[in-house]
């Protein structure tokens, strides 16, 4: 929260801002002949973590969580999902050489009727994509980045068929 001090020195305003209003506040007062104390904190923005459950029937969830470009973001994930009759995975997902994930992402090319959101990663595993249309990444059991873009960010499953699917990933989200 961005606080405001004032005091009178000589008949003048001398503010002290803290922050992220304090730009704004200068670029307001710049012309006004208002003294501006160079006594002007860092802004800085609070870690706040969020709680987020990632169904596994779906192939992305909305977070709610609207990154900023330049933010840092640490994303850890856990829990199980059932993607098919007897087969599980974690956040980790399943490797190329693993079971059939090679195969299927092979015999399912992105132009198919049923592609996975994300070629070249481990299969049934958790990922993420920064807007609606970005680019998605693994997270497997954690990631931490400093975000590219702006937009909001979105946590799936890489599934090419999640219909079928049981369970949920749940991500805990830290972003400042």
């Amino acid at each position: 929260m961005s606080r405001l001090k004032s005091k009178s020195i000589h008949g003048r305003v001398s503010l002290t801002l803290y922050g992220a209003a304090s730009l704004v506040a200068i670029a307001g007062l710049a012309g006004v002949g208002v003294a501006v104390s160079s006594e002007i904190a860092t802004a800085t923005t609070p870690a706040a973590t969020t709680t987020v459950s990632i169904p596994a029937n779906q192939t992305w969830t909305d977070t709610g969580i609207a990154l900023t470009a330049g933010g840092n973001v640490s994303i850890a994930m856990s829990g199980t999902i059932h993607f098919a009759p007897g087969r599980h995975s974690g956040p980790n997902g399943q490797s190329f050489s693993s079971g059939n994930c090679g195969a299927t992402q092979y015999s399912n090319p992105s132009n198919s009727s049923s592609p996975f959101p994300a070629y070249g990663v481990a299969c049934w595993g958790s990922i993420f994509k920064v807007g609606a249309t970005g680019i998605p990444f693994s997270t497997g059991k954690a990631i931490s980045f400093v975000s590219p873009v702006s937009g909001e960010l979105y946590i799936g499953v890489n599934d090419n068929y999640v219909s079928d699917n049981r369970g949920w990933f749940t991500a805990s989200i830290t972003t400042s």
